[in-house]
């Protein structure tokens, strides 16, 4: 739309005629010299747009290979956490059981073979006595060597359904098939299938023929069923070269060009070589056109030159004003936003519009773990993915750096508008996931409607960041609408904001401090260690939830200092507990994966136990296996040099997140903290809990040592201890005690002892 009010400095009109005139003389001059390089132009703008059809599609070729393996992979880790779980307990699993394991792993079906390959138990109830021949998958495992074997997807001998099947041997000689159902998973690789894309390149405008070449150098092509290939025969055909991936062969045939491009693997090696031979016809075409018109566009070009530029002069106060649109994402900025907002909100014509408050969350971690120009080129992406898939009839802008602001015009309902946010963070999310960083972004939408109201653009704004940070406190929804209990709550978050800025620059006692829950080691019964646990009571709203104004610091960047702030208080406790001869105590701190990725963390972690005058081995670090998951490496240095220091490094709530014994063995930690919902799981009358007792096997097995969270009952404790289990934490030791109280157990407990 055109921009109002813009202002420039006046243009000199003699240097602006003068310029002009000579802009002609080039022009006249450079004419000739001009026809014949654009007709050149022309023959390589076709060879180009060739290649690059050739080359995207090449791409495409390498992602349909990675996806099916991706696929694959994605079903046999779940085959074989099944069929390690059948190897741990299959001496006593029932027909019942093997269902519990089937919903617990996701999997479709459970079979059991004993030593003759006859089925002893099924999770579905069939099969049972029947016994493999020598041709079938479970007969030949039976008699190979092999310990373990995945198929690939095949239809069920009996039932047709396809399935994707692991058989895992026992150790007293039978074993186990697990199977998943593969429609999904089968219907996926159908689009997929080189055939069926080679037909939709074949029906592209301009391309005449398309053929892919197999690793055996076979021209092939896809025959009617859309499955197989075919042989290409082609007498005239240019003869076929060795390819490599680092280049392209073209040939210019008559009527169009051939072109060759390799395609290649994840590990960049070629897989085979794409054909397209695409019709010259339009390059013929233009090139007629180029010297039929030669003069006519010649004194054309002159008029309309004159013409457009006096008229662009006339105008330049308005259109040349380069400072509504921000530079990185090419977007109107917050500035045109503002003109573009007043104008449709002064003129009255909108009465039913709504605007979308788009966040892209932790761009800032993305900034500190893989640099600036990177999150720089991520942010590009979002705003081109946005730009590409919004209404014509919406605007998008630019609102700040990791935010844009989208005005919906006749939005319809309000399930229309969910839907369409929805949309849009679904196109988003392909995005990150083909980059690769699904795990780091986080993508939401405040919406604001204004139907009956005429709202100011303030209030819009406002309204919509409201909405945003709403969003960033449940952390449970991406899609939230404004109401007005949102401004209440984010009055609260300021204040409270306030309150833990005065915390770390003066401290407060009364208003922040740390109590400390007592660990109990199981076979000895002695205090092992405390947990230090953050508090804060706020002047205006009273005692806080830890997970309110620890959220709130993480997310208005108070984290790190607040963090520090634990951790001086967690030395002065240390330096209380050595100075009572208990300096056998450990204390354990949490820590954010904010506070990880700064480069002087563990320089400063040490520090504060220097000027505190403690041992860094009196000290647990404990942090979310999700942090560790991310695999960087900064993070890991840090816990490397701490655990160098003697600092224990234990894995909080392990069992709640994206647990993997595989994963777990490479991970810098010394200790498993298991969440409390294992704990709840124990019944005052139950024998045993396989999956609490397995969790706790194997971390031994791994060499990890295991303390479980919540407990809260002596039968719990009793279960534990039969389970050797090595510490404990919960109500039935002791609540979260203050720093006296807590100094006073602990040498009651020596005492004791």
């Amino acid at each position: 739309m055109p921009m109002k009010g813009t202002s420039m400095k006046s243009m000199n009109v003699k240097g602006f005629i003068a310029g002009f005139f000579l802009v002609t003389i080039f022009f006249s001059v450079m004419a000739y010299s001009t026809v014949v390089n654009r007709i050149d132009e022309v023959n390589a703008e076709m060879k180009e747009h060739a290649i690059q059809l050739a080359e995207s599609y090449s791409d495409t070729f390498t992602k349909a290979a990675s996806a099916r393996e991706f696929i694959n992979e994605l079903l046999e880790e779940r085959l074989e956490a099944a069929g390690q779980s059948v190897m741990m307990n299959h001496e006593n699993l029932s027909n019942e059981q093997l269902v519990d394991l089937v919903n617990q792993f996701n999997v479709d079906v459970i079979y059991l073979y004993n030593r003759a390959g006859e089925v002893t138990h099924s999770s579905s109830g069939d099969y049972i006595g029947w016994t493999a021949t020598d041709e079938h998958p479970a007969g030949q495992f039976l008699h190979s060597v092999q310990d373990s074997l995945v198929e690939e997807i095949r239809s069920d001998t009996k039932s047709g359904v396809p399935y994707k099947f692991g058989y895992y041997r026992l150790d007293d000689g039978a074993f186990s098939q697990i199977g998943i159902e593969a429609n999904v998973a089968a219907g996926f690789f159908d689009g997929f299938k080189v055939a069926n894309m080679l037909e939709e390149m074949r029906l592209l405008d301009g391309v005449i023929d398309v053929a892919f070449i197999s690793e055996g150098k076979r021209i092939t092509f896809p025959d009617q069923s859309g499955f197989g290939f075919g042989q290409l025969q082609d007498a005239e055909e240019e003869p076929i070269h060795d390819m490599d991936s680092d280049g392209y062969e073209i040939y210019e045939h008559k009527g169009g060009y051939r072109i060759f491009v390799p395609v290649t693997g994840e590990d960049e090696t070629v897989i085979g070589t794409l054909s397209i031979m695409k019709s010259s016809d339009r390059a013929v075409e233009v090139r007629q056109e180029i010297l039929r018109n030669n003069v006519v566009i010649y004194a054309s070009v002159l008029l309309f030159a004159g013409f457009l530029i006096a008229g662009w002069y006339r105008k330049s106060k308005k259109h040349l004003q380069l400072a509504y649109f921000e530079p990185l994402t090419r977007l109107p900025n917050y500035g045109y936003m503002q003109k573009f907002m007043k104008a449709k909100l002064a003129n009255g014509e909108v009465q039913n519009m709504a605007v979308f408050m788009i966040n892209c969350r932790h761009f800032g971690a993305i900034n500190l773990s893989h640099g600036y120009e990177y999150g720089d080129e991520l942010l590009q992406m979002i705003a081109k993915s946005l730009r590409e898939n919004i209404r014509n009839s919406d605007m998008l802008f630019h609102f700040s750096a990791d935010r844009f602001f989208l005005y919906v015009d006749d939005p319809g309902n309000s399930q229309l508008l969910e839907m369409y946010a929805e949309f849009l963070l679904n196109q988003i999310d392909e995005l990150i996931q083909d980059d690769g960083q699904i795990s780091a972004i986080h993508s939401n939408i405040g919406i604001v409607e204004s139907r009956k109201e005429m709202l100011t653009l303030d209030q819009l704004t406002k309204r919509g960041a409201i909405t945003l940070n709403q969003l960033d406190i449940e952390n449970t929804h991406r899609i939230l609408f404004f109401n007005d209990e949102m401004e209440i709550q984010i009055q609260r978050e300021e204040r409270i904001v306030q309150e833990i800025k005065s915390v770390i620059h003066q401290g407060n006692p009364a208003r922040f401090h740390l109590m400390f829950q007592p660990q109990l080691e199981l076979i000895s019964g002695k205090v092992s260690g405390y947990e230090a646990l953050a508090r804060m009571t706020s002047a205006t709203y009273g005692p806080l939830s830890p997970l309110e104004f620890i959220a709130i610091a993480e997310k208005k960047h108070l984290i790190v200092d607040l963090g520090y702030t634990i951790i001086d208080q967690a030395c002065q406790f240390v330096y209380k507990l050595e100075k009572e001869g208990l300096n056998k105590l450990r204390v354990a701190v949490n820590v954010s994966a904010i506070q990880l990725l700064r480069k002087d963390f563990s320089e400063r972690f040490l520090d504060l136990c220097k000027i505190n005058g403690v041992d860094p081995s009196s000290f647990e670090v404990e942090v979310t296996e999700s942090i560790l998951l991310d695999k960087d490496d900064e993070m890991r240095r840090h816990l490397n040099q701490l655990r160098n220091k003697g600092v224990t490094v234990s894995l909080d709530d392990f069992g709640t997140g994206y647990s993997s014994f595989a994963r777990l063995q490479n991970l810098p930690v010394d200790r498993v903290k298991i969440d409390r919902t294992f704990t709840n799981r124990i019944g005052d009358h139950s024998e045993e809990d396989p999956i609490l007792s397995d969790l706790i096997s194997m971390c031994h097995k791994l060499g990890k040592s295991v303390v479980t969270e919540g407990v809260e009952e002596e039968y719990q404790m009793r279960y534990l201890l039969d389970q050797e289990c090595d510490y404990v934490q919960g109500y039935c030791v002791s609540r979260p005690l203050e720093i006296k109280a807590a100094l006073d157990f602990a040498k009651q407990q020596h005492l004791l002892q």
